[in-house]
């Protein structure tokens, strides 16, 4: 019997992170939801990142080069990725879209976000060899 009456809900990376959390804790939750994500090393993990839509996978994974081509030009670099996921007909506000490009206008907060995707290859090796992981009832 599960002691722990937990949810643990991840979206995006978010979701990642639960999956993580499953794999190495699954008896301190009683239930997990993960969404909009697609996990490294877990089915369809592989055709995810060879679609061309998700290039920026592999650009963001270069050590230093997208720091340095996008720094003082943070506000069109990452409009780009709000305005094609906004959905059509849809934008984000110019105040929330400047909030969003001041937190990542410091170097070390580009680094850290970029640092994010080039933690990948790592997390495809850990999640494809780990077993499989299933639920407390």
């Amino acid at each position: 019997m599960n002691l722990y009456d937990v949810t643990l809900v991840g979206c995006d990376a978010g979701g990642q992170v639960t999956f993580a959390f499953l794999k190495s804790f699954p008896d301190r939750l009683s239930r997990a939801v993960i969404m909009n994500v697609a996990i490294p090393g877990v089915d369809p993990w592989d055709e995810v990142k060879s679609n061309p839509y998700i290039w920026h996978f592999a650009f963001h994974n270069v050590p230093e080069l997208p720091e340095i081509l996008i720094s003082g030009k943070e506000l069109p670099y990452f409009s780009f990725f709000y305005d094609v996921l906004a959905g059509k007909g849809k934008r984000m506000s110019d105040a929330r879209r400047k909030s969003y490009v001041e937190a990542y206008s410091r170097l070390d907060a580009l680094k850290a976000g970029f640092d994010l995707y080039r933690s990948f290859l790592e997390d495809e090796k850990d999640n494809a060899a780990a077993c499989k992981i299933s639920m407390p009832r």
